[in-house]
């Protein structure tokens, strides 16, 4: 488990990447370490995201959510779009289906 009151993009999953390149033996332990060095600065790619749950966010009573009406739309409409496209392709898939088709 990671807790923190804070983490930046992407930290987590290059974490895992690292830890599981060491359990991998793809790099030792003191390659791990130097990952820590402030004096070096080491670019790398994050681990996949699958497999990865964010399990539990607390927020506690300091954080107000508010509802920003751009991103809102710009949910619903692709929600929307999502689903008159299901809704599209099971209506054929039904027809064909009836018509034995399928």
């Amino acid at each position: 488990d990671f807790k923190s009151r804070a983490f930046l993009r992407q930290q987590i999953r290059r974490m895992v990447a690292k830890i599981m390149e060491i359990g991998l033996g793809i790099i030792n332990f003191q390659d791990f370490l130097d990952l820590f060095n402030p004096a070096r600065s080491i670019s790398y790619q994050p681990a996949d995201p699958f497999g990865l749950i964010l399990w539990d966010i607390t927020y506690g009573t300091s954080v107000q959510p508010i509802i920003d009406q751009k991103s809102k739309d710009r949910m619903d409409t692709y929600f929307r779009e999502k689903e008159l496209n299901y809704v599209s392709k099971t209506k054929l898939f039904r027809l064909l289906q009836h018509d034995n088709v399928c």
